[in-house]
Protein backbone atom coordinates (compact mmCIF):
# COMPACT_ATOMS: atom_id res chain seq x y z
CA UNK A 1 0.00 0.00 0.00
CA UNK A 2 1.74 3.13 -1.20
CA UNK A 3 1.00 6.57 1.26
CA UNK A 4 -0.22 9.60 0.40
CA UNK A 5 1.69 12.69 0.26
CA UNK A 6 1.16 15.68 2.79
CA UNK A 7 1.84 18.92 1.12
CA UNK A 8 -0.11 21.01 3.90
CA UNK A 9 2.70 19.20 6.51
CA UNK A 10 5.32 20.50 4.90
CA UNK A 11 3.69 24.11 4.99
CA UNK A 12 2.52 23.74 8.58
CA UNK A 13 5.99 22.79 9.55
CA UNK A 14 7.47 25.77 7.58
CA UNK A 15 5.29 28.35 9.65
CA UNK A 16 6.57 26.67 12.66
CA UNK A 17 10.72 27.15 11.73
CA UNK A 18 9.67 30.58 10.55
CA UNK A 19 7.86 31.40 13.67
CA UNK A 20 10.87 30.18 16.04
CA UNK A 21 13.28 31.79 13.92
CA UNK A 22 11.17 35.35 14.13
CA UNK A 23 10.17 35.18 17.55
CA UNK A 24 13.13 33.85 19.27
CA UNK A 25 15.72 33.63 16.98
CA UNK A 26 17.64 31.21 13.99
CA UNK A 27 19.85 29.51 17.08
CA UNK A 28 16.62 27.97 18.84
CA UNK A 29 15.93 26.01 15.76
CA UNK A 30 18.90 23.83 16.67
CA UNK A 31 17.60 19.84 16.71
CA UNK A 32 18.76 19.19 20.53
CA UNK A 33 16.81 22.35 21.55
CA UNK A 34 13.44 21.39 19.74
CA UNK A 35 13.89 17.64 21.13
CA UNK A 36 13.79 19.02 24.63
CA UNK A 37 11.06 21.05 23.60
CA UNK A 38 9.44 18.49 21.98
CA UNK A 39 10.17 16.54 25.29
CA UNK A 40 8.40 18.59 27.65
CA UNK A 41 5.64 19.06 25.50
CA UNK A 42 5.38 14.95 25.55
CA UNK A 43 5.84 15.25 29.33
CA UNK A 44 2.77 17.67 29.70
CA UNK A 45 0.59 15.64 27.26
CA UNK A 46 0.84 12.21 29.06
CA UNK A 47 0.45 14.16 32.30
CA UNK A 48 -2.63 15.29 30.83
CA UNK A 49 -4.29 12.51 29.54
CA UNK A 50 -3.36 11.12 33.42
CA UNK A 51 0.00 9.05 32.98
CA UNK A 52 1.69 8.63 36.34
CA UNK A 53 4.92 10.11 36.91
CA UNK A 54 6.74 6.88 38.05
CA UNK A 55 5.52 5.17 34.52
CA UNK A 56 7.07 8.46 32.51
CA UNK A 57 10.35 7.37 34.54
CA UNK A 58 10.08 3.53 33.79
CA UNK A 59 9.64 4.16 30.17
CA UNK A 60 12.45 6.65 29.87
CA UNK A 61 14.87 3.81 31.94
CA UNK A 62 12.85 1.47 29.59
CA UNK A 63 13.64 3.39 25.89
CA UNK A 64 17.86 4.72 26.91
CA UNK A 65 17.88 0.96 28.34
CA UNK A 66 18.33 0.32 24.07
CA UNK A 67 20.29 1.06 21.10
CA UNK A 68 19.50 5.12 20.15
CA UNK A 69 17.36 4.26 17.15
CA UNK A 70 17.47 5.95 13.88
CA UNK A 71 15.84 9.78 13.74
CA UNK A 72 14.03 9.56 10.12
CA UNK A 73 11.90 6.68 11.31
CA UNK A 74 11.99 7.71 14.66
CA UNK A 75 10.15 11.23 13.99
CA UNK A 76 7.51 8.76 11.82
CA UNK A 77 7.21 6.93 14.35
CA UNK A 78 6.56 9.79 16.58
CA UNK A 79 3.83 11.21 14.08
CA UNK A 80 2.01 7.80 13.55
CA UNK A 81 1.78 7.44 17.74
CA UNK A 82 0.49 11.09 18.07
CA UNK A 83 -2.48 10.66 15.00
CA UNK A 84 -3.36 7.59 16.99
CA UNK A 85 -3.44 9.10 20.48
CA UNK A 86 -5.27 12.33 19.01
CA UNK A 87 -7.71 9.54 17.81
CA UNK A 88 -8.14 7.77 20.99
CA UNK A 89 -8.82 11.42 22.94
CA UNK A 90 -11.32 12.30 20.69
CA UNK A 91 -9.45 15.07 19.36
CA UNK A 92 -8.15 15.94 15.22
CA UNK A 93 -4.74 16.66 15.09
CA UNK A 94 -4.47 19.31 12.62
CA UNK A 95 -7.50 20.95 14.58
CA UNK A 96 -5.47 21.06 17.88
CA UNK A 97 -2.49 22.17 15.75
CA UNK A 98 -3.78 24.89 13.95
CA UNK A 99 -5.75 26.21 17.48
CA UNK A 100 -1.73 26.22 18.93
CA UNK A 101 -0.70 27.90 16.37
CA UNK A 102 -3.19 30.92 15.89
CA UNK A 103 -2.42 30.95 19.87
CA UNK A 104 1.14 31.50 19.86
CA UNK A 105 0.47 33.76 17.12
CA UNK A 106 -1.50 36.12 19.26
CA UNK A 107 1.26 35.91 21.55
CA UNK A 108 3.48 39.25 22.28
CA UNK A 109 6.96 38.50 21.47
CA UNK A 110 7.90 39.66 24.99
CA UNK A 111 6.38 36.92 26.63
CA UNK A 112 7.94 33.77 24.45
CA UNK A 113 11.19 35.13 24.66
CA UNK A 114 9.89 35.22 28.94
CA UNK A 115 9.08 31.75 28.65
CA UNK A 116 12.13 31.09 26.86
CA UNK A 117 14.26 32.63 28.91
CA UNK A 118 12.85 30.49 32.06
CA UNK A 119 12.80 27.14 29.89
CA UNK A 120 16.63 28.30 29.59
CA UNK A 121 17.06 28.56 33.44
CA UNK A 122 14.99 24.99 33.55
CA UNK A 123 18.07 23.57 31.09
CA UNK A 124 15.77 23.28 28.23
CA UNK A 125 17.50 25.67 25.26
CA UNK A 126 19.81 28.39 25.28
CA UNK A 127 19.27 31.65 26.46
CA UNK A 128 18.40 34.43 24.73
CA UNK A 129 20.67 36.69 26.67
CA UNK A 130 23.47 34.77 25.54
Amino acid sequence: MKTEKFPETIDIQNRVARWVERVLNTAAMDRHERALRFLEESIELVQAVGVEQQVVWRMVDFVYSRKAGETRQELGGVGVTLLGLSQACGEVLSQCVNKELDRIDSLTTEKVRQRQEANSTAGIGKSLLA
